[in-house]
Formats: structure tokens, sequence, C-alpha cells
């Protein structure tokens, strides 16, 4: 039996003697009602000091609104410094007298200290432990051994007094000095051809395996492994046909092309409706009991009337909120298929179904986590008499993608404010930007592995072309238009003239967009992945203006596959799924995306001879795995790596770090890597690529 029975049956049976003792005087001559009044009083006042106790425990219980005007915050990788920090470790085992972050960090000073300083891995560990390796004292105490140098008191003083922990000031300047040897320059003022840095000569080919399978810095690049690289996708049991995007019915657009649907006035749908109290009229509560208490035991009706006054009070703050049902909501936008920057227009109307007057009745929106209100509000406080409308309008800037909105919140008091039902209402909306791209004004650096057809990708192989590549001794059966008649009439030898060989490519254009991959400099600006799509969708114009075959996949949980092809249909085709492959989608989708599983989808699909262009920012060793498996099993891989680095703590240096080190482990591979900086246009990194290549 709980509290609540237990005090119902108290007031019954309190009930039932109060009758008693008025329809039966005796009882009042026994003393009865004096003791039950005074025991009445006392419970009374002992419930009202329970409710103070109450009203200090708990405050306002008011729900929590959402914030849609906002986009999802965009952050830079190493946000967590443990997670970089981890990354370095690997599986690696702890020394019991080290941290986890100082044997990370000192793991990342070793790699760097092998792959740029110089050092052998034994050299490099050794360099560490004693702290020869730098000249802050700093970073060399704090990743030392005994036999490091130790941080002078008066430095310790002077951070105590200046309010700074010594152990935060030891890990910055360690990372500082790792990345000051991995020679990364500041980001706000990008050294010319920082980004595309020539590696290192390296030795042996365990070199050029570094940070994938023997780093030196305890098993670098093994994290994961047996986790979303190691382990097939249990969702499909490894089924490279699952969830395949398939090709579209002839007449078929492959895409939805319904317009958006906007509900009216009583289409909205109730998800969740939560009635609760807010504890707002608890101090009346307390009044109420006090002063019947003390009427009761001291007999004075002033007090005891202020009590009964704040019991009718208590019990209407208890009155209930409007009914289900009782609002319903529409929303309509002026533009259903916005540009890419295009202003949009949204109207939303919320009406009372009900019978009953709505005092307090306010509309929270559910704009799309990946647009931001630019101009209105979202939010609307009302008061709705029964059958009345109220709307509120606000604007969003189109952007790349579906964009559906979500539910609707509605939030409802009483008058007194005491009870509150809060409502999820859904009408379907939906807004569909589709970007169109325009070609590069220069050349993609694609590998030379190139199909039969002639086309314009160079080789380095004589044929037929305009380019001259080479002469030759003439061999029975060339043609005569070859042969350098110059050079036979001066000497009488017959030559013939190579020329360099032009011939198309098969290309796929594979856009990097894990959950890993939505990271970015700046919290309200675009996304690695919204600039990867971006430059997929232009290496597409490029690459098919000039007769390559080009198709499009994405890494992610849902599918995205086109085969290689051109035409304007396949272009169409590829320009709907950059715009509406959820894939591809402006924030990341739930689930894990199994890496290893997209690499057998892909050998599958992939004819002898295509190469492959991947877009990531290289945040995690998956990224750079992916780029070397399908390399070496004899598709040429080239990386167009757009880099959504920061350097403004200690956690965003370190991942700058690590991703350089992985650009440097795939160009010792052989793979080519396009580092593109955020501040600079794909076109003028691409032009710099190609004057060095050139040169």
């Amino acid at each position: 039996m709980n509290r609540r029975t237990l005090a119902l049956a108290g007031g019954l049976v309190a009930f039932a003697l109060s009758l008693l003792a008025i329809f039966d005087s005796g009882l009042a001559r026994l003393g009865l009602d004096r003791l039950l009044v005074t025991v009445i009083g006392l419970f009374a006042i002992l419930l009202g000091l329970r409710a103070i106790q109450i009203r200090r425990r708990k405050g306002l219980e008011a729900v929590e609104t959402p914030d849609p005007e906002l986009p999802m915050a965009v952050q830079p990788p190493g946000e967590d410094l443990e997670s970089v920090v981890s990354q370095f470790l690997g599986s690696q085992r702890l020394r019991a007298s080290r941290t986890r972050l100082q044997e990370g960090l000192e793991a990342a000073a070793v790699s760097v200290l092998w792959r740029y300083g110089g050092y052998s891995p034994e050299t490099a560990r050794q360099a560490v432990a004693d702290g020869s390796w730098t000249s802050d004292v700093r970073a060399a105490s704090y990743l030392g051994s005994v036999d490091a140098p130790s941080l002078p008191l008066r430095a310790q003083v002077a951070d105590l007094f200046r309010g700074r922990s010594t152990g935060r000031e030891r890990i910055r300047h360690a990372v500082d000095e790792i990345a000051s040897v991995a020679g990364l320059e500041p980001l706000g003022d990008p050294a010319p051809g920082d980004s595309d840095r020539a590696a290192p000569a390296t030795t042996g080919d365990a070199r050029a395996h570094f940070l994938e399978d023997e780093d030196p810095g305890n098993e670098w690049g093994d994290e994961e492994r047996g986790d979303e690289w190691g382990d097939e996708d249990p969702g499909n049991g490894g089924d490279p046909t699952e969830g395949a995007v398939a090709a579209p019915e002839a007449g078929s657009t492959g895409v939805r092309d319904q317009a958006p649907v906007e509900s009216d006035g009583g289409a909205s749908s109730v998800l969740s409706r939560r009635t609760h109290t807010t504890g707002h009229w608890r101090g009346v509560t307390v009044v109420a009991l006090l002063g019947i208490g003390v009427g009761i035991l001291v007999k004075q009706p002033a007090a005891l009337l202020a009590g009964v006054i704040g019991i009718g009070f208590a019990a209407y703050a208890r009155s209930r909120a409007f009914p289900p049902g009782a609002v319903s909501i529409s929303r309509s936008v002026d533009t259903p298929r916005p540009a890419p920057g295009e202003p949009v227009s949204v109207s939303v109307t919320i009406r009372n179904e009900s019978e009953q007057f709505l005092p307090d009745c306010r509309l929270i929106d559910g704009v799309p986590d990946a647009l931001s209100v630019t101009d209105g509000s979202p939010r609307l406080g009302t008061a709705l008499r029964p059958g009345e409308r109220a709307s509120t309008t606000y604007t969003v800037t189109g952007r790349r993608g579906v964009h559906s909105f979500g539910p609707a919140t509605v939030i409802a008091r009483d008058l007194t404010g005491s009870v509150e039902q809060t409502s999820k209402l859904e009408t379907h909306t939906e807004i569909t930007c589709i970007p169109t791209y325009r070609a590069l004004s220069e050349p993609v650096p694609l590998r030379e592995q190139a199909t039969q057809y002639v086309g314009q990708l160079e080789t380095r192989s004589g044929g037929e072309g305009v380019e001259f590549f080479s002469t030759r001794n003439y061999r029975p059966g060339d043609a005569k238009r070859h042969i350098d008649w110059k050079r036979h009439a001066r000497t009488g030898e017959l030559t013939t003239v190579m020329f360099r060989e032009e011939r198309t490519a098969t290309v796929v254009l594979v856009v990097d967009a894990r959950d890993y991959a939505y990271v970015g400099p700046i919290e309200d600006g675009p996304t690695a992945v919204d600039r990867s799509v971006e430059a997929a969708g232009r290496l597409y114009e490029t690459l098919t203006s000039r007769g390559n075959q080009v198709g499009l996949a994405a890494l992610d949980t849902e599918s995205c596959w086109i085969a290689p092809g051109s035409g304007t249909e396949h272009g169409l085709r590829v320009d709907r799924e950059l715009g509406t492959n959820p894939a591809l989608a402006p924030v990341p989708s739930e689930g894990r995306s199994w890496v290893k599983t997209h690499v057998s989808r892909l050998r599958k699909r992939l004819d002898p001879g295509t190469q492959l262009v991947f877009i990531t920012p290289l945040c995690d060793a998956n990224a750079s795995r992916f780029a070397r498996e399908l390399d070496e099993i004899g598709y040429p891989v080239t990386v167009l790596s757009p880099n959504a680095s920061a350097d403004r703590t200690p956690g965003h240096q370190l991942a700058r770090v690590a991703r350089s080190l992985r650009i440097s482990a795939l160009r010792s591979a052989g793979i080519p890597v396009v580092d593109w900086p955020w501040a600079d246009t794909l076109d003028a990194v691409l032009a710099r690529t190609n004057e060095r290549r050139s040169a």
C-alpha cells in the first residue's frame, strides 16, 4: 500500500468521524472532536514541512525546448584528445608508471622522429626517453624517463602563480614539439606548397607500410581492427549486393520526383504526448497546510481561513491541461526545390481543435538539422480560442540534399502554469536541393593506367597521338606518315617517330561519407563530406568532358553505386545521387560503416583497369587502409583529401600530426595524395599539383 492510498484512507476516516460527531453529539461530549482536530492540525503541519523539503529539493520542472535555429555543429578532428591518443596506442599495454596520455604522446613523438627526423625506431625511442629530441624542457620532462631533464622548480612555481596547470602546460608543449618535428605550419597562414609536401626518403619496404602494419610507435593504425575494418557487417552477412542501388527502369529517373507533401490543418499526426506538473504552485500547498495546522492548534480563525483559501488555489493548480487531440499543425514551403543558397520561406500554422480556451500554447518547429534559420523564428507563443489559428513564418537557406522537417513540439499550460503538456506533432514536409556542377579549369591528375580507347589521358607509352614521345628504328609495317623523312634525307637511316599515346580512363569517384568524415574547422561551416561531394561533382564533369568513363560510390551505412559511364542521362543521374542519396546526406547517418565490406563490394563491381579517386579527409587509419587495399590488388588509387584540421587545441594539433603521417605513408606506398587546404579552391590545388608533376 503506497503513501497516496494511505493518505486517501486517512482522509476518509477523518471525514467519517466528522459526520459521526455531527449526528451524535455524545461523541463531542467525550472530547473526541477536540482530539481529532488536534491530530489533524499536527498532521497538516507535518505535511507542510514535508512540502517545504520537496520545494527545496526540486525546482520548476519546465520542459527544455530544442534549439532548431542552428544547424548541426561541426567540429574539427581531434576535439577529444584522448581519442586521438588512442589511435597512436592501438592495442599496446601501458607500462605501470605511465598514463595512457603519456604513452600515446610518446608513441606520436617516436613516429614523427622516425618519419620526419631521420631517426631509426630504436634511436627515436631513446631520444624521447632521455629528452634529447627537443630543447623544450616541459615536453622532454613529460615524455621522458628518469634520465630526462626535470622541470625546474621556479617554472612550477610560475605556473602556480599564473593559475596554470603544470600538467596541462607539459601536454601542450609536448604536442607543439611533436607538430614542429612533423613540419606542420600554422593553418592560419599556410605556406605555399606545404599541403603537398613530398614524402621524405625512406629505407626499405617496411617504411612504406608505416602506420598500417609495422609502426614502431606501438602498433599505430591497428586500432579498431577486428571491429570496423576486420569484421563483416552483421546486418547483411557480408552480402555485397545487399542494399545496392538498382539501375532505373526505362523512363524512370532513379530518384523520387514527387513534390514534397504539405499538410493542411488537422492532417498532422501525434507522435507522443506527455503531461506533468511543473511545481509552480508548490508554495501554495505549504501555505495551505501550515495555515490550517497553525489555525487549529492556536484557535485562530484568520490563519485557518488563509489555509482554506490556499487549499482552493492548490486544487485549482492541479487542473488538467488541454485534452488529447486539442491542436493540429500545418506547414508549407514556398520553394520545395530550391537552388543551393536560395532562401526558402517556411510557414507553420497551429489550430485549436478543442472546444476550450488554450491560454498558453507554444510551438517550436522541427527545422532540419542541416539547415539554419536566417530570418524570422520557428517559435510561436500564443493563446487560442476554440477553432482559432496562429502562424509563424521563417526563412532557411537551401543546401544540398533532401531535408525532411522533424516533428513540431507543442507545449501547453493552463492558466496557473502548474500543469504542462508536451506533444510531438508530425506533418510531412521536404525540401530537395540538387546542385549543378561546373568542370574544373585544371585537368585531373589521374594515374597512367588507362583503357584501350583513344582519349585525353596521357600515358608513358608511344602510339597514336599529337605530342612527340620518342623515335626508334623503322620496322616493316610502320605507317609511312610516321617515318622521319628529314633524318632519312640527312643520314639515309629509316626511323619511326612515336607520339605520346592518349587513351581514356575508367574512373570511379569514391566519397568517404562515414561519420568520421563529418568534420570541419568552422563550427557553422560546411563539413569535409560537403566539400567531397562538391569535388566529386566537379571531377565528374571534368573527366567526362575529356572522354573518360566515370562512376560514383560512397563509404557509408547506406549504399551508393553508379557504374562508370558518360553522356547526358548518366550525368543527370550522378547529379541526383550526389544531391539526394542518403549515403551523402549533409548530416551523418546512424549506424557503423564497415570499411572492409566496402572493399569487398567494390572488388566485385570494378572492371579490370578501373582506377579510383578516393575523396576523404583521412581522419582515421581505416581510410588509408581502404586506399592501400584496393591499390595493392590492382586498382590504382589517387587520394584527394580536403584538410578539415584546426590547430586551436592540443587535440587538434595531434590530429593534424596523425593525418600528416597517413599522407606520408600513402605517398611512400606509391599512392598520390592531393592535400586540399581548407582555404584554397580545388582549381588552385590541382594547378599546383599539375605543375609539380610536369616539372
